[in-house]
């Protein structure tokens, strides 16, 4: 069973948001005196 291209979709985003966070936790300065809030 092939899943659709909602499916494959919605997946691949899930994969990218993912890479993004690592990305921005791993590239921003953060400290106790520099809080960034993402909501």
């Amino acid at each position: 069973i092939l899943p659709d291209a909602l499916t494959i979709n919605s997946m691949q985003r899930i994969k990218r948001l993912a890479q993004e966070q690592i990305t921005i936790s791993t590239s921003l300065p953060l400290s106790f005196s520099s809080t960034i809030f993402l909501r």
